[in-house]
C-alpha cells in the first residue's frame, strides 16, 4: 500500500504480508476519511497479518486504519466469510462500513465501526436465495446503498433476484427496488 501526495510523490509505502509464506491474503479495498486516515479491509487465510513486519491483532476477515503518516490507528478482526466482499465506505460521520456475503452464501453481513474502530452495529440480511453483492455506497445523509442479487429478508419474487436497496444509518432496510438485471 502506498500514499502519494497531490503531485504524485511517494509519502509512504507499507507492505502487508502474512506470518506464513506462501499464504493467501486479499485486500478488498480502502477508503479515506475527512481526516486523511485510510481504512483498509481484507481477508487472510487463517494466518496472522503483518504490516511492515509488525503483527496486527487480526485474523480471517480484518480491517485496520492508518493515519496520514502511515501509522496504525486501530485493527480489528471481523470474523466472517470472505465471499463477495466490497471495499469499505466512510459515512459523513467518519464511520467505516463493511459489507460481505457469508461463506454459506446465505447472508449479507454489514458492519459499522466508529472512527476509533469500535463496533457500532452489525446487521445480517438474507432470505430465500443465494446472496451476491455488487455495490456498496453511502449517501450524504449516511444511508447505506447496496446492490446485488438475492433476498433482503423475504424470498425475492420469481425472476427478480437483482436488487438495489437503501438502508438507514443503523442498517435497517428502508426501500428495495427489484427487477431483472438492475444490479
Amino acid at each position: 500500500m502506498a500514499r502519494l501526495d497531490r503531485g504524485g510523490q511517494l509519502q509512504w509505502l507499507k507492505q502487508v504480508t502474512t506470518s506464513e509464506h506462501p499464504s493467501a491474503i486479499d485486500i478488498h479495498g480502502a477508503a479515506a476519511d475527512a481526516r486523511g486516515n485510510v481504512v483498509v479491509g481484507g481477508y487472510v487465510d487463517g494466518k496472522k497479518v503483518l504490516l511492515d513486519g509488525a503483527e496486527l491483532d487480526v485474523a480471517s476477515k480484518f480491517a485496520f486504519e492508518l493515519d496520514p503518516a502511515g501509522r496504525v490507528v486501530w485493527s480489528k478482526s471481523l470474523k466472517y466469510g470472505a465471499a463477495d466482499t466490497r471495499p469499505p465506505v466512510i459515512d459523513p460521520s467518519g464511520n467505516a462500513i463493511f459489507a460481505f456475503v457469508s461463506e454459506s452464501l446465505e447472508k449479507i453481513h454489514l458492519i459499522k465501526l466508529d472512527p476509533s474502530g469500535g463496533r457500532l452495529w452489525q446487521q445480517k440480511l438474507g432470505g430465500g436465495a443465494t446472496q451476491e453483492l455488487t455495490g456498496l455506497a453511502v449517501d450524504s445523509a449516511g444511508n447505506i446503498l447496496l446492490s446485488g442479487r438475492g433476498g433482503l429478508g423475504d424470498a425475492p419474487p420469481e425472476g427478480e433476484l437483482d436488487f438495489i436497496a437503501r438502508l438507514d444509518p443503523e442498517g435497517r432496510v428502508l426501500t428495495v427496488r427489484r427487477g431483472k438485471k438492475i444490479a
